[in-house]
């Protein structure tokens, strides 16, 4: 399938840093509407999205979020004249069952909007790793440990972590790469004056593109 360009990934945690409904808007002036369908359908189908709201001809990234908190991302739209888009998304074969999201984030507007719907697939209990953080929270100063799994083998890696302020830490370049089995684990020492809050980890992979966003939290 297709994954997250490097321009949606700020989009992405934004929305892992500041938190979800159903609909939700960062122009409080905009109202944005997104609509599965179906809102029901097995692992390996398509499912098509239609929204609105957004600015006219903007670009408009999305992604999904499956039931066990992983992200898959996907290319971007451009709305129409009138602020309308529309997309599709192929639900991974090996998809877990349960209730999955899809986000769509206007660029120029910062607007999102999100949306549900249902897939039949893998039970929940049989998710191997996806991404995990240990522990999830914890004091200033705190050591973490990250693993996260779906990237190529031996594939080079970048990553960096995005602090409750929304600024950038301790960005890492192609210094590390995944394991044979497509693993990569990172280990870091959180500031003793690291700001309280919501924390994520956006590991990316960079000849796959696959994108991981760990959220975790200094208390």
């Amino acid at each position: 399938m297709r994954y997250l360009r490097l321009f949606v990934l700020p989009l992405l945690v934004y929305a892992l840093v500041g938190g979800a409904g159903s609909a939700f808007a960062a122009n409080t002036s905009r109202v944005t509407t997104l609509q599965a369908e179906p809102l029901a359908l097995n692992a390996g189908q398509i499912v098509l999205f239609t929204g609105t709201g957004f600015n006219p001809r903007e670009r408009v990234g999305f992604w999904a979020t499956a039931p066990d908190g992983a992200v898959l991302g996907g290319r971007y739209v451009r709305s129409n004249g009138n602020g309308e888009i529309s997309f599709d998304f192929g639900v991974p074969a090996e998809a877990l069952s349960g209730r999955w999201s899809m986000t769509a984030y206007g660029k120029d507007s910062q607007t999102p909007a999100i949306t549900t719907f249902e897939v039949v697939g893998r039970p929940a209990q049989t998710a191997g790793l996806i991404a995990t953080a240990q522990p999830a929270y914890g004091p200033p100063g705190t050591s973490f440990t990250f693993a996260a799994s779906g990237f190529g083998t031996g594939e080079p890696i970048s990553f960096w972590f995005t602090g409750p302020d929304n600024q950038v830490y301790d960005p890492v370049s192609q210094e590390i790469h995944s394991s044979a089995t497509g693993r990569v684990d990172i280990s870091w020492v959180s500031s003793a004056s690291a700001p309280k809050g919501r924390w994520v980890l956006t590991i990316q992979g960079i000849d796959s593109v696959v994108s991981r966003g760990i959220v975790f939290e200094i208390r």
